[in-house]
């Protein structure tokens, strides 16, 4: 079993922060998240991490920004061998997708080759439904 960690990064305006994938069609989006590496435990440290390597948004800076964080169930992420752990990190800021960069690295041929996410937007959790997975759509049914 594989699994992610992402965090529903949700700011003072009610919306959720979702990132396109490098190189894919423009109506596939995601909240930022990734794999475990070797010898982490913790699940909400490797999602923070992941936000942070994705966005270049470090939580543990604002944590006097953070009101409130919800753990949710672990679900299957699409039709694959692979599951999603998330965490909605409820923020009293929001931040400029001008000052969002990934630098996170998809490697090929054993080089860094392109970035994993290239755009970011914030979206209503309505607009969320629309382009997230149904798999990471089914965790925001209580917002």
């Amino acid at each position: 079993m594989i699994i992610t960690c992402g965090i529903y990064l949700l700011d003072n305006k009610g919306r959720i922060l979702i990132g396109h994938p490098t190189n894919a069609k423009w109506t596939i989006w995601s909240i930022p998240k990734g794999r475990i590496d070797q010898g982490e435990t913790d699940l909400f440290s490797v999602a923070k991490r992941e936000l942070y390597e994705e966005t270049n948004i470090n939580l543990d800076q604002f944590v006097d920004k953070i009101i409130d964080i919800t753990e949710y169930d672990l679900i299957k992420y699409k039709q694959t061998d692979k599951y999603l752990k998330g965490f909605l990190v409820k923020m009293n800021c929001c931040f400029d997708t001008h000052d969002i960069k990934c630098d996170s690295m998809v490697i090929y041929n054993g080089k860094p080759a392109f970035p994993e996410l290239d755009a970011f937007k914030w979206v209503t959790t309505e607009e969320a439904r629309i382009l997230l997975h149904e798999s990471q759509v089914s965790n925001l049914s209580n917002l």
